[in-house]
Protein backbone atom coordinates (compact mmCIF):
# COMPACT_ATOMS: atom_id res chain seq x y z
CA UNK A 1 0.00 0.00 0.00
CA UNK A 2 1.44 3.37 -0.98
CA UNK A 3 1.49 5.94 1.79
CA UNK A 4 0.81 9.59 1.01
CA UNK A 5 1.85 12.13 3.62
CA UNK A 6 -0.62 14.09 5.72
CA UNK A 7 -0.23 16.81 8.34
CA UNK A 8 -3.60 16.26 10.05
CA UNK A 9 -4.97 13.52 12.24
CA UNK A 10 -7.84 11.86 10.43
CA UNK A 11 -10.32 9.22 11.60
CA UNK A 12 -12.55 7.37 9.13
CA UNK A 13 -15.42 5.40 10.62
CA UNK A 14 -16.40 2.53 8.33
CA UNK A 15 -19.93 1.23 8.94
CA UNK A 16 -19.94 -2.19 7.29
CA UNK A 17 -22.66 -4.69 6.58
CA UNK A 18 -21.28 -7.92 8.08
CA UNK A 19 -22.20 -11.25 9.67
CA UNK A 20 -22.70 -14.76 8.35
CA UNK A 21 -25.82 -13.54 6.52
CA UNK A 22 -24.78 -9.85 6.40
CA UNK A 23 -27.52 -9.18 8.93
CA UNK A 24 -25.91 -6.49 11.09
CA UNK A 25 -23.69 -3.41 10.92
CA UNK A 26 -20.17 -3.35 12.31
CA UNK A 27 -17.81 -0.45 13.04
CA UNK A 28 -14.22 -0.35 11.77
CA UNK A 29 -12.10 2.69 12.64
CA UNK A 30 -9.28 3.86 10.39
CA UNK A 31 -6.77 6.37 11.77
CA UNK A 32 -4.16 8.38 9.88
CA UNK A 33 -1.81 10.19 12.23
CA UNK A 34 1.23 12.38 11.52
CA UNK A 35 4.44 10.62 12.43
CA UNK A 36 7.82 12.13 13.39
CA UNK A 37 10.49 12.61 10.74
CA UNK A 38 8.20 13.06 7.77
CA UNK A 39 6.01 9.99 8.19
CA UNK A 40 2.74 8.75 9.56
CA UNK A 41 1.05 5.87 11.33
CA UNK A 42 -1.86 4.38 9.36
CA UNK A 43 -4.10 1.85 11.10
CA UNK A 44 -7.48 0.22 10.61
CA UNK A 45 -9.07 -2.05 13.17
CA UNK A 46 -12.37 -3.65 14.12
CA UNK A 47 -14.08 -1.70 16.90
CA UNK A 48 -17.51 -3.18 17.70
CA UNK A 49 -20.87 -4.30 16.36
CA UNK A 50 -23.41 -1.49 16.11
CA UNK A 51 -26.98 -2.59 15.28
CA UNK A 52 -29.16 -4.57 12.89
CA UNK A 53 -30.71 -1.45 11.38
CA UNK A 54 -28.65 1.17 9.50
CA UNK A 55 -30.30 4.15 11.21
CA UNK A 56 -29.60 2.58 14.62
CA UNK A 57 -26.04 1.86 13.53
CA UNK A 58 -25.50 5.51 12.54
CA UNK A 59 -26.89 6.67 15.89
CA UNK A 60 -24.63 4.30 17.84
CA UNK A 61 -21.61 5.37 15.78
CA UNK A 62 -22.30 9.03 16.64
CA UNK A 63 -22.54 8.10 20.32
CA UNK A 64 -19.20 6.33 20.04
CA UNK A 65 -17.68 9.51 18.56
CA UNK A 66 -19.16 11.77 21.23
CA UNK A 67 -18.15 9.55 24.15
CA UNK A 68 -14.51 9.69 23.03
CA UNK A 69 -14.63 13.35 21.94
CA UNK A 70 -13.09 12.15 18.71
CA UNK A 71 -13.77 15.36 16.79
CA UNK A 72 -11.55 17.28 19.22
CA UNK A 73 -8.54 15.24 18.13
CA UNK A 74 -9.33 14.06 14.57
CA UNK A 75 -11.00 15.17 11.38
CA UNK A 76 -13.82 12.62 11.32
CA UNK A 77 -15.32 11.04 8.21
CA UNK A 78 -18.03 8.32 8.01
CA UNK A 79 -18.25 5.79 5.18
CA UNK A 80 -20.58 2.86 4.43
CA UNK A 81 -19.56 -0.50 2.99
CA UNK A 82 -21.22 -3.79 2.10
CA UNK A 83 -18.37 -5.88 3.56
CA UNK A 84 -15.78 -5.74 6.38
CA UNK A 85 -12.62 -3.63 6.13
CA UNK A 86 -9.10 -5.11 6.12
CA UNK A 87 -7.25 -4.82 9.45
CA UNK A 88 -3.74 -3.40 9.24
CA UNK A 89 -1.11 -1.19 10.85
CA UNK A 90 1.54 0.44 8.69
CA UNK A 91 4.11 3.15 9.36
CA UNK A 92 6.30 5.46 7.32
CA UNK A 93 9.24 7.73 8.19
CA UNK A 94 12.27 9.23 6.42
CA UNK A 95 10.47 8.69 3.10
CA UNK A 96 10.39 4.91 3.62
CA UNK A 97 7.57 2.45 4.29
CA UNK A 98 8.32 0.34 7.36
CA UNK A 99 7.31 -3.31 7.81
CA UNK A 100 6.39 -5.09 11.01
CA UNK A 101 8.52 -8.11 11.89
CA UNK A 102 6.95 -11.55 12.32
CA UNK A 103 7.29 -11.46 16.11
CA UNK A 104 5.43 -8.11 16.19
CA UNK A 105 8.16 -6.47 18.28
CA UNK A 106 9.48 -3.76 15.95
CA UNK A 107 9.22 -1.96 12.61
CA UNK A 108 12.06 -2.05 10.10
CA UNK A 109 13.08 -0.47 6.79
CA UNK A 110 16.21 -0.03 4.68
CA UNK A 111 18.23 2.99 5.68
CA UNK A 112 17.95 5.52 2.81
CA UNK A 113 19.56 8.88 2.11
CA UNK A 114 16.79 10.79 3.91
CA UNK A 115 17.43 8.77 7.04
CA UNK A 116 21.21 9.33 7.01
CA UNK A 117 20.69 13.06 6.48
CA UNK A 118 18.37 13.29 9.48
CA UNK A 119 20.56 10.92 11.52
CA UNK A 120 23.54 13.25 11.20
CA UNK A 121 21.45 16.27 12.23
CA UNK A 122 19.15 14.80 14.92
CA UNK A 123 20.71 11.57 16.12
CA UNK A 124 19.74 12.03 19.83
CA UNK A 125 16.15 12.95 18.92
CA UNK A 126 15.80 9.99 16.57
CA UNK A 127 17.08 7.60 19.25
CA UNK A 128 14.73 9.12 21.82
CA UNK A 129 11.81 8.44 19.45
CA UNK A 130 12.63 4.72 19.60
CA UNK A 131 14.73 4.29 16.46
CA UNK A 132 18.09 2.58 16.07
CA UNK A 133 20.22 1.53 13.10
CA UNK A 134 22.07 -1.73 12.57
CA UNK A 135 24.13 -3.33 9.83
CA UNK A 136 22.87 -6.82 8.94
CA UNK A 137 24.44 -9.00 6.24
CA UNK A 138 26.04 -5.97 4.63
CA UNK A 139 22.84 -3.86 4.64
CA UNK A 140 22.02 -0.97 6.98
CA UNK A 141 18.53 -1.26 8.45
CA UNK A 142 16.51 1.18 10.53
CA UNK A 143 14.45 -0.26 13.39
CA UNK A 144 11.78 1.19 15.65
CA UNK A 145 10.12 -0.43 18.62
CA UNK A 146 6.39 -1.08 18.33
CA UNK A 147 4.34 0.94 20.80
CA UNK A 148 1.73 -0.75 23.00
CA UNK A 149 -1.15 0.81 21.08
CA UNK A 150 0.13 -0.60 17.81
CA UNK A 151 0.18 -4.11 19.31
CA UNK A 152 -3.64 -4.05 19.52
CA UNK A 153 -3.75 -4.99 15.85
CA UNK A 154 -1.91 -8.30 16.16
CA UNK A 155 -4.94 -10.48 16.96
CA UNK A 156 -7.67 -8.00 16.05
CA UNK A 157 -10.40 -10.00 14.32
CA UNK A 158 -14.16 -9.36 14.27
CA UNK A 159 -16.34 -11.83 16.21
CA UNK A 160 -18.49 -14.37 14.43
CA UNK A 161 -21.60 -13.34 16.36
CA UNK A 162 -23.07 -9.84 16.89
CA UNK A 163 -22.58 -9.45 20.63
CA UNK A 164 -23.58 -6.32 22.46
CA UNK A 165 -26.07 -5.07 19.86
CA UNK A 166 -28.79 -3.10 21.69
CA UNK A 167 -31.53 -3.64 19.10
CA UNK A 168 -33.27 -6.77 17.82
CA UNK A 169 -33.76 -7.69 14.16
CA UNK A 170 -37.08 -6.72 12.66
CA UNK A 171 -39.32 -9.70 11.76
CA UNK A 172 -39.69 -10.39 8.06
CA UNK A 173 -43.02 -9.23 6.61
CA UNK A 174 -45.06 -11.94 4.77
CA UNK A 175 -45.29 -11.57 1.01
CA UNK A 176 -48.67 -11.86 -0.80
CA UNK A 177 -47.46 -15.05 -2.50
CA UNK A 178 -46.53 -16.75 0.77
CA UNK A 179 -48.99 -19.49 1.88
CA UNK A 180 -51.05 -18.72 4.93
CA UNK A 181 -49.86 -20.99 7.74
CA UNK A 182 -52.48 -23.20 9.38
CA UNK A 183 -53.39 -22.25 12.94
CA UNK A 184 -51.42 -24.21 15.45
CA UNK A 185 -53.48 -26.73 17.37
CA UNK A 186 -53.30 -26.38 21.12
CA UNK A 187 -51.42 -29.18 22.79
CA UNK A 188 -53.53 -31.31 25.13
CA UNK A 189 -52.82 -30.73 28.74
CA UNK A 190 -51.15 -33.55 30.59
CA UNK A 191 -53.82 -34.64 33.08
CA UNK A 192 -52.23 -37.93 33.99
CA UNK A 193 -51.15 -38.43 37.59
CA UNK A 194 -49.56 -41.20 39.57
CA UNK A 195 -52.02 -43.76 41.02
CA UNK A 196 -50.58 -45.79 43.89
CA UNK A 197 -50.85 -49.61 43.71
CA UNK A 198 -53.30 -51.05 46.27
CA UNK A 199 -52.94 -54.38 48.16
CA UNK A 200 -54.56 -56.28 51.04
CA UNK A 201 -52.75 -57.09 54.26
CA UNK A 202 -52.36 -60.88 54.63
CA UNK A 203 -52.84 -60.53 58.44
CA UNK A 204 -55.88 -58.24 58.83
CA UNK A 205 -57.23 -58.11 55.22
CA UNK A 206 -57.29 -54.29 55.35
CA UNK A 207 -56.58 -52.65 52.02
CA UNK A 208 -53.77 -50.09 51.72
CA UNK A 209 -51.02 -48.77 49.52
CA UNK A 210 -48.58 -51.48 48.53
CA UNK A 211 -45.70 -49.10 49.21
CA UNK A 212 -46.75 -48.93 52.88
CA UNK A 213 -46.53 -52.71 53.35
CA UNK A 214 -43.65 -55.05 54.21
CA UNK A 215 -42.93 -58.76 53.74
CA UNK A 216 -43.92 -61.19 56.44
CA UNK A 217 -41.24 -62.90 58.58
CA UNK A 218 -39.49 -66.08 57.35
CA UNK A 219 -41.45 -68.45 59.67
CA UNK A 220 -44.54 -67.87 57.55
CA UNK A 221 -42.94 -69.80 54.65
CA UNK A 222 -44.12 -68.04 51.52
CA UNK A 223 -43.54 -64.28 51.93
CA UNK A 224 -46.73 -62.22 52.20
CA UNK A 225 -47.41 -58.51 52.28
CA UNK A 226 -48.40 -57.23 55.71
CA UNK A 227 -49.32 -53.69 56.67
CA UNK A 228 -46.98 -51.86 59.01
CA UNK A 229 -49.64 -51.71 61.71
CA UNK A 230 -49.69 -55.55 61.89
CA UNK A 231 -45.97 -56.09 61.52
CA UNK A 232 -45.35 -56.03 65.27
CA UNK A 233 -47.85 -58.80 65.90
CA UNK A 234 -46.60 -60.90 63.00
CA UNK A 235 -43.00 -60.36 63.90
CA UNK A 236 -43.67 -61.62 67.46
CA UNK A 237 -45.49 -64.76 66.35
CA UNK A 238 -43.70 -68.11 67.02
Amino acid sequence: MGLSMTDEKKAILHICRTGAKTQFYTLYVERIEPHPFGGRLHTCRYQQNLAFDLSDAMENAEKWIEERELRKHYTVEIQHHSEPRPIYATMSAFGADFKMNKRRTHWWANANEDFWTQWKKQKPEIKAAGYWVKRMEGTWLVFKRIDAGEMDFVNDKPPTKPTGIPTTPKPAQPRPSDPVPAPERPKPKNTSHFMPVRACCAWCDDEGNKSDMVLSPAQFGTPMLICRACFGDVGGAQ
